[in-house]
């Protein structure tokens, strides 16, 4: 044989599965049930892998959980979502104000 390097994965092979799969559902209703819980009572990583082990009968590994965790949140956008409101001036509109302000005991008003 001349080449001994092995042939690259294709994109259609299925990853390999993981113990985890079965218990993927599970996690799922976990974290969907935290959208609608206070955010200091929803659960992190440590408290679903705790949570896994007294449920279930088998071992996972805290950073197999972890990152499932992570990807699940990610998912369903359980972070806090940064966002903004675009400022519009549209020309030829102006807003223009008045402010009352007390200096020194004496009332100004400013426009």
């Amino acid at each position: 044989m001349e080449d001994f390097n092995e042939a690259p994965p294709s994109p259609d092979e299925e990853p390999h599965s993981s113990k985890l799969d079965k218990f993927k559902m599970i996690i799922d209703k976990w974290l969907t049930k935290d959208k609608k819980a206070p955010r200091k009572q929803r659960h992190t990583a440590r408290s679903v892998h705790k949570r896994l082990k007294d449920d279930v009968d088998s071992y996972f590994s805290y950073r197999l959980v972890a990152a499932c965790v992570a990807g699940k949140k990610k998912e369903t956008r359980l972070k806090k979502q940064e966002g903004y409101l675009p400022l519009e001036h549209p020309p030829g509109e102006a807003h223009f104000g008045y402010t009352d302000f007390y200096e020194n005991g004496r009332q100004y008003h400013e426009a």
